[in-house]
């Protein structure tokens, strides 16, 4: 057994106990020891919105620990909560007791660095720096554009911090984000870096979680948003929901680009029984519309959500959302079968996570020739 395994099961248990949490739970004092430093290939400044490193947010474990150069592992433990899986760069060793136990590796001035999957998808990783106190340049050199305003002030949970930098000011709706570094009131320093929209998603709503964990269906006649990083193709993912009592969907699609030209929407149906495909008629405000709409399926693996909803045909994506926009109550009929929508709310979600009617129409635009 080498002579830290008891120091590193110490710091183990103490990382479980405080390391996924984001406030309220930072260590005091500096790491215990100083892990063992490697290389790896990655230099310059991240863009966390996409990834950490040369991983980006939506790759699986098995490529990301195909990496060559990155010392990705992963382990299972259980500490009397349940088993669960943690991911890190370094190696693994056996304690004195025979179970696998993490031995973190290092490099540049991170002390240790984890990743945190969701359906074998990377959407968090967390570094834990070995200099105490840095400055915001090497923060801005290693993490990118953050603002240097901190806001520890506006955090609840933030007992023993002396300062919170996050990068919120690149995202629309204030709340977003992909950066947050915290200092403790001794200089530790822990830096998350999460997909964005995907851990919201994943743990903001409880109503969203129970429904992309199989449990429940969503809550009927209200809007819900299920967002999610595609870091390799740097866009965005954000599905808008409104289910009703039988259990038909409004949906909407919005794949939002970094690059705003490539950026598209789709609106349509999704019928419960899945019979999607076929002639629709819509009872709208301004009178009765009978379109034909096709299938399409969409896989939002970092979700672990898929969906099957009717592609536009005689209607266009925007003639859809405006639908969608103008009428507060909306009745359709298929192969002979009458359903109610109630898409009361729609702005409103679309304000709250910064979306604008303009970003929209010109996203719409991008296929209008």
């Amino acid at each position: 057994m080498k002579k830290t395994t008891l120091k590193k099961s110490f710091f183990f248990l103490a990382a479980v106990l405080c390391g996924f949490l984001q406030t309220g739970c930072l260590s005091t004092s500096y790491p215990v020891f100083i892990n063992k430093k490697v290389e790896v290939p990655f230099s310059g400044t991240m863009d966390t919105r996409f990834g950490y490193e040369d991983l980006y947010w939506g790759m699986t474990f098995d490529d990301a620990s195909k990496l060559e150069g990155y010392p990705i592992v992963k382990v299972r433990k259980d500490y009397g909560s349940g088993p669960f899986t943690i991911y890190f760069y370094g190696t693994i060793y056996k304690s004195y007791d025979g179970s696998l136990s993490p031995e973190y590796y290092g490099h540049g001035n991170v002390n240790s660095t984890r990743l945190l999957f969701n359906k074998d998808r990377l959407y968090k990783v967390v570094d834990v720096l070995e200099t105490a106190n840095p400055s915001l340049e090497y923060l801005h050199e290693r993490y990118g554009d953050f603002s240097d305003e901190n806001v520890v002030s506006r955090f609840k949970d933030s007992e023993n911090l002396a300062a919170i930098y996050t990068n919120a000011n690149l995202f629309t709706d204030g709340k977003t984000m992909s950066l947050q570094i915290e200092i403790d009131a001794k200089g530790f320093t822990k830096v998350f870096m999460t997909a964005p929209y995907t851990e919201r998603t994943l743990f903001s709503n409880q109503d969203v979680a129970n429904y992309l964990n199989g449990k429940e269906k969503l809550p009927a006649n209200k809007w819900y948003m299920l967002g999610s990083t595609d870091g390799k193709n740097k866009e965005y993912d954000l599905i808008f929901l409104n289910r009703n009592e039988d259990s038909n969907y409004a949906v909407i699609y919005y794949k939002k680009n970094v690059d705003e030209v490539r950026s598209t929407v789709r609106a349509g149906i999704c019928i419960g029984n899945g019979n999607i495909s076929g002639t629709y008629e819509i009872k709208a405000t301004d009178g009765m519309k009978e379109v034909r709409m096709n299938s399409q399926s969409y896989n939002f693996s970092s979700l672990g959500f898929n969906s099957k909803f009717t592609s536009n045909d005689t209607v266009s994506a925007r003639e859809m959302l405006n639908i969608f926009l103008e009428n507060e109550t909306l009745q359709f009929r298929k192969n002979g079968k009458v359903s109610t929508l109630q898409l009361a709310g729609l702005r409103e979600i679309f304000a709250q996570y910064g979306i604008t009617p303009e970003e929209l129409d010109f996203a719409i635009s991008n296929e209008e020739f």
